[in-house]
């Protein structure tokens, strides 16, 4: 694993890696504690997954915005404490990918 390149080596990624999926968890990062969301079916592929985040305000919330096909490069950005729902929407597009859309409040 490769956390930070050795020092007097640069790295980079020489391929795109595309956003595959948006979650949200609690606690701590290192622990990992990934919520499940309702999941609801839509039109033509798509579906939403909602996270209803009232009731956990004593928790540090994340959102985890997880790249490539198996999730291998995460980047996480804490959600402030009046957000009380997110919704992320997956909608597939004409190439076989998916457009992914966040919308919390």
């Amino acid at each position: 694993m490769v956390a930070h390149p050795p020092p007097g080596f640069t790295g980079f990624i020489p391929t795109k890696i595309f956003l595959n999926a948006v979650g949200v968890s609690t606690g701590p990062l290192e622990d990992r504690a990934t919520l499940i969301g309702d999941y609801r079916k839509l039109r033509h592929g798509a579906f939403t997954v909602t996270y209803q985040l009232a009731g956990l305000e004593k928790y540090d919330r994340w959102m985890l915005c997880q790249y490539g096909l198996g999730n291998e490069i995460v980047v996480a950005r804490r959600i402030s404490q009046p957000v009380g729902q997110c919704v992320v929407t997956y909608t597939p597009d004409k190439f076989n990918g998916k457009t992914i859309a966040v919308a919390c409040k």
